[in-house]
């Protein structure tokens, strides 16, 4: 998949009903989907299997402060209130001449929001910036970890709220279910 490619991820589109009934057959307490009588338990090792990310390593923190978010936000012109808007990280994306630290951090960026961790509006947590405090360190990061903890906490937080959109990799959960 070309760089190209990789930017046209967020027009991926999943079939609502279907997403819907995967969500309803995804036990979040046991991290199971529970298919015609067959329960299949995943795990982080299934993330990295499927979505080719590390599934060991140090765990992802999401932890700074406003100030160092900010700051952040600053170096990498990502100059915004509240969540980062995808369109605005593909935008930079395309206008970068060089590959460097701003092009990893930015690049990281989208895939999170639009593949491993998305959410139902075209935004990413503004939280994530923290990944970029320490760059050159992502490539020891348990990312698999990360993306079921995102999924299971959005299963949970639309089950338990009757919400309209769930946050996750529900792209995960239809490959998995396929299998």
């Amino acid at each position: 998949m070309g760089f190209g490619s990789m930017l046209d991820l967020r027009s991926i589109q999943l079939d609502r009903d279907f997403c819907k009934w995967l969500v309803d057959h995804f036990d979040h307490n046991s991290c199971a989907l529970d298919i015609r009588g067959r329960r299949l338990p995943i795990s982080t090792e299934d993330v990295e299997f499927i979505l080719g990310i590390k599934s060991s390593g140090v765990d992802v923190s999401i932890v700074a402060s406003a100030e160092e978010i900010n700051h952040i936000c600053q170096q990498h012109g990502l100059n915004v209130v509240g969540d980062i808007p995808i369109n605005l990280l593909e935008n930079k994306l395309k206008e970068m001449k060089t590959p460097g630290k701003e092009f990893v951090g930015c690049f990281l960026l989208f895939v999170l929001g639009t593949l491993l961790c998305p959410t139902p509006k075209p935004y990413i947590k503004r939280s994530f910036i923290s990944f970029l405090i320490n760059i050159d360190e992502f490539k020891n990061l348990n990312w698999a970890k990360l993306v079921l903890v995102f999924l299971i906490r959005g299963v949970c937080k639309y089950k338990e709220k009757d919400r309209v959109g769930i946050n996750g990799c529900l792209l995960f959960l239809k490959v998995i279910c396929k299998i």
